[in-house]
């Protein structure tokens, strides 16, 4: 498993995607078998492998994975949350000037939604 090399040479820095952890206990009993815990611990929403395949990511179901992970493993590890992006336009066609303009509100507009729940993103 990548993740045991990754203890092996004593990864420092390791970035995971809400995309593909959904839950915090599938997190935490990652790093508890293996016995290790990276310096620092990246939360990333992964929001454009999902935009990529035409999804979405629920910001609140985000909010609550960063806060769990945040209170499970702060202790353990430094915790930094990356902001539920919001990507312009559909995945292979390239975004008109309203859509680049649309998603950076929205992405900023995410970021306040984040913080107002207590994460520092």
């Amino acid at each position: 498993m990548f993740f045991k090399w990754m203890k092996q040479c004593d990864v420092r820095n390791i970035l995971v995607s809400y995309a593909f952890f959904k839950t915090t206990e599938s997190l935490e009993k990652l790093f508890n078998e293996l016995e290790w815990y990276p310096k620092n611990l990246i939360i990333d929403s992964g929001a454009f492998s999902v935009w990529s395949r035409g999804l979405n990511i629920d910001i609140d179901k985000y909010a609550n994975f960063c806060l769990n992970v945040n209170d499970k493993l702060s202790k353990k590890t430094n915790i930094n949350i990356v902001n539920l992006d919001v990507l312009p336009g559909k995945f292979g066609q390239f975004p008109i000037g309203i859509e680049r303009k649309e998603s950076a509100e929205k992405g900023w507009q995410n970021m306040l939604y984040l913080e107002s729940k207590g994460l520092k993103v």
